[in-house]
């Protein structure tokens, strides 16, 4: 086909002029002459053709020897010595920027070939001068400023990121905001991005509207920062949204102070309700204003706290017995002046109108300036022991009063000795009466005792959480096996137990064990995994989400479903769940303490599993962390080289493709070179169109945005197609295609996505050829049920077992290493598997390095 060249250039969106260079007598430039510009010249300089062919510059475009740029000594200097420039620069004439390319191919004349950037040019100065006042901004700015296109990508970061996360703003610019963010932030990023932009739809809706999130943003080093994030849409000039902005704020200190005071106040509350009594804390007035009471409170006297805070319905000088109000202002005030502690017994009258015998213990507390604040301390119930010495005294006193009788008695006897046998039986029923008394003051000895025994159980118990917090281990079965042996220790246990649970698939897994269940325990094949219907007793904590207690085992609770032989002996049994976020996640057990299990064991065994089991989640997040940290790093290795070999298979096709039309615009060129050229354009542009297309598939995939189309296929049909198709490509290699199709006509017409499945095919075939230099290509197909398999075996050069487990990963290809350079993507077996998963089947390999490899896939139809 005769190609008009002329038209071509005339009709060309490049500006293309064809000029005479003019010389004075000592061979300097002083003028260029006009012989042909295009359509495009003419536009890009407002100069028409018919006007100024034939002309000089200086007549077309006067005062241009006056110009900043020496144009005539420029082109001219070009003209004499056969040169070739590209070069920007801007005409005050036109009043237009243009990108010049400039070449001489002939003494004296020269070609000029150009565009028009006045737009982009004037653009760049625009931005450049709306960025200078942003900078001054926002480099002066501790908070991080940034801005997102509408893919959540960053597009601007003021330089203080690199202070609040360690990355240089240019790191981050083009990259995902989710890149930077906590797995669970991430999720929370979308779902705010989505609320927005449902926003956006409402007729009503707010344009200056601002929207202030907390995020967990993950620095450089891996360690993670809470941040406040105060977020608003940019807008075009019709009010739609084309990006956000937003001020990032470091508020994890905040956030770490808060949850410390929330972990203190929640330790504190812990250990005020278990004590055996109410603390407080008031003003210094005769009213004793409260101002703080502990739950213990109402048990003790009968009122509820919110009454008498405040001194709301009465207040606690009214409670305390009339006959002790004056002594205990009196002795609290001599405490406050000497900024000493308090502390007495006294009488207060619940609400009931009963008195009840108190011990108070306090102090004033002072500001740094001695100035006093209020008062606080703990006050507890003694009556029972008040009324034991009570009972002591007054039996003393009765004792001693009888004495005293029994000396007069005694006087009497001698002046009487006809009473004496009375006067006996007397004696000895006093006597008993005294033993009564001995009797009820053991009794009380007995109470007291039990109580400072309870005192230093609690004292136990607290020192159990301590030893758990403080803790050290890498280990999480090391502090699980710490944590069951203080649970056993703490409700004065023999033995324990941990298991984890599942609640999807309702299986029980062995943790943690005591020792001394192992020592005991002679069950030939004791299980470590249950399934919960099969679990008896033990189970009921997860059936019916709360606490068993069962402390007569031997009775035969309904709920027992029996022990192996050889199983330790069970004669008191208490069982916990550990809910995390509603969730059952383990069960914890104890058995056979020597008294009764109760609801203060329920408490504390859970008090302690709930800390052990923050503990734990805290390690695992500490473990996910450090592994996300090497997954994103290796996603950023193997991006690096995709982008590498992309920019080397874009460049590549694309230089031949502009050093062939270079070539193609010399004279005197022969109709066969010409072909030959033109033959490697359409190679060059082919291969810059499928790397093109590979890249854009793989987005779609990776997307989510690529729809499957299910339609009616000819798979014998196909392979005919494809197989002719490389026909002249194998012919080429000098290899074979050996079909070995074993689909019946019959079942020949499947149902798929036609482009996807051929797609499937065509790259396995290419891939073959590409690595196949002798020997030949075997393709292999047949029909199970509902299963169509392919096989796709050559004798290439093989592929390492190494590469093996990573040739279907995107962004490889740059990194397989091979010796000679085999073009393409490296995304076509990637694009293969994606393609194979999505209709339902799998693909695989198996090769050998100088044997050749076989790949085989199969989908569902």
């Amino acid at each position: 086909m005769q190609i008009n060249y002329e038209k071509l250039l005339l009709n060309s969106p490049i500006g293309f002029a064809y000029h005479q260079a003019v010389y004075d007598k000592d061979n300097n430039p002083v003028d260029y002459k006009f012989l042909f510009v295009n359509k495009a010249f003419e536009n890009f300089t407002g100069l028409k053709s018919a006007e100024i062919t034939g002309k000089n510059v200086t007549e077309a475009i006067p005062g241009i020897e006056n110009s900043n740029f020496d144009w005539i000594g420029f082109y001219g200097k070009i003209a004499l010595t056969k040169g070739n420039e590209t070069f920007e620069s801007f005409s005050e004439n036109l009043g237009r920027y243009y990108k010049v390319n400039a070449y001489s191919e002939k003494k004296g004349f020269f070609v000029t070939v150009f565009n028009d950037i006045t737009d982009l040019k004037n653009d760049e100065i625009n931005l450049s001068q709306r960025e200078s006042k942003f900078r001054l901004i926002t480099e002066k700015s501790s908070d991080v400023i940034w801005i997102l296109d509408l893919n959540l990508n960053y597009t601007y970061l003021s330089p203080s990121c690199f202070n609040a996360l360690g990355y240089k703003p240019e790191e981050l610019i083009n990259t995902p905001v989710v890149n930077i963010l906590t797995s669970s932030s991430q999720k929370k990023a979308q779902a705010v991005f989505a609320e927005e932009m449902k926003i956006e739809n409402s007729p009503s809706k707010d344009l200056n509207r601002t929207r202030i999130e907390e995020f967990e943003n993950i620095r450089k080093n891996g360690s993670v920062v809470v941040v406040e994030e105060n977020m608003s849409f940019l807008r075009d000039e019709n009010n739609s949204p084309i990006g956000i902005i937003g001020i990032s704020r470091d508020i994890s200190e905040r956030k770490k102070t808060e949850k410390e005071l929330f972990e203190k106040e929640r330790t504190w509350n812990m250990m005020i309700q278990n004590l055996p009594g109410f603390v407080y804390r008031c003003a210094f007035d005769k009213n004793w204003t409260m101002n703080y009471l502990s739950n213990q409170f109402e048990e003790i006297t009968g009122y509820k706290k919110e009454d008498v805070i405040g001194n709301k319905k009465i207040s606690f000088n009214d409670i305390i017995a009339a006959e002790f109000r004056e002594v205990i202002w009196k002795k609290w005030t001599f405490s406050v002046n000497r900024k000493e502690p308090f502390w007495h017994e006294y009488l207060i009258t619940n609400k009931k109108g009963r008195k009840i015998w108190v011990w108070e213990k306090g102090q004033p507390v002072f500001d740094n300036n001695g100035n006093l604040l209020f008062l606080e301390g703990f006050i507890m119930d003694i009556n029972d022991r008040k009324l034991a010495e009570t009972k002591i005294i007054k039996t003393s006193e009765e004792l001693t009063n009888k004495n005293n009788e029994y000396e007069c008695l005694n006087e009497e006897l001698k002046s009487a000795n006809e009473q004496l046998s009375e006067y006996t039986k007397n004696l000895l029923k006093k006597n008993s009466e005294l033993k009564r008394a001995t009797k009820t003051l053991e009794k009380h000895e007995s109470i007291l005792l039990k109580q400072t025994g309870e005192i230093e159980f609690h004292n136990k118990r607290l020192q159990s959480l301590l030893n758990i917090s403080r803790f050290q281990t890498n280990s999480l079965q090391e502090l699980l096996d710490f944590a069951l042996h203080e649970a056993v220790d703490l409700t004065n246990s023999k033995i324990g137990y941990i298991y984890f649970y599942n609640e999807q698939t309702k299986l029980f897994s062995l943790n943690s064990w005591s020792k001394e269940v192992m020592k005991e325990c002679e069950v030939v094949n004791y299980q470590s995994v249950y399934e919960l219907d099969k679990t008896g007793c033990w189970g009921e904590a997860v059936r019916q989400r709360k606490p068993i207690i069962i402390n007569n085992y031997l009775a035969g609770d309904p709920t027992i479903k029996g022990i192996p032989n050889g199983h330790v002996n069970l004669f008191k049994f208490l069982t916990i769940p550990v809910i995390v976020d509603d969730k059952i996640v383990a069960v914890t057990g104890v058995a056979n303490k020597e008294t009764d299990y109760d609801e203060s064991d329920v408490r504390q065994l859970t008090l302690l599993m709930d800390s052990v089991w923050k503990i734990t989640e805290r390690q695992k997040l500490i473990t996910e962390l450090r592994q996300a940290k090497e997954d994103a790093e290796n996603s950023n290795r193997l991006k690096s080289a995709f982008l590498a070999n992309m920019s080397h298979e874009i460049r590549t096709p694309m230089n031949g493709i502009m050093g062939f039309v270079d070539l193609l615009q010399k004279p005197n060129i022969t109709k066969e070179r010409q072909e030959r050229f033109l033959e490697m354009v359409k190679l060059s542009s082919e291969r810059l169109l499928n790397t093109i297309n590979d890249i854009i598939e793989i987005s779609k995939i990776e997307s989510g945005q690529m729809p499957i189309n299910f339609v009616k296929v000819d798979v014998n049909e196909t392979i005919e197609f494809l197989t002719d198709f490389f026909t002249k490509e194998v012919e080429i290699k000098d290899i074979k295609i050996i079909v070995a199709n074993k689909i019946r006509s019959n079942q020949s017409i499947i149902t798929t996505d036609k482009n996807k499945f051929e797609s499937i095919l065509t790259n396995l075939i290419k891939n073959a050829i590409k690595f196949t230099d002798k020997g030949s290509i075997t393709i292999e197909a047949h029909r199970a049920k509902n299963l169509l398999k392919f096989s796709i075996t050559d004798t290439g050069m093989g592929i390492p077992i190494n590469k093996q487990k990573i040739i279907f990963d995107r962004f490889v290809q740059a990194d397989m290493g091979y010796n000679s350079p085999y073009e393409g993507s490296g995304l076509g077996l990637s694009i293969c598997k994606a393609y194979v998963e999505m209709l339902g089947g799998e693909i695989s390999i198996k090769s050998k390095i100088g044997k050749g490899s076989t790949f085989s896939f199969y989908i569902k139809i």
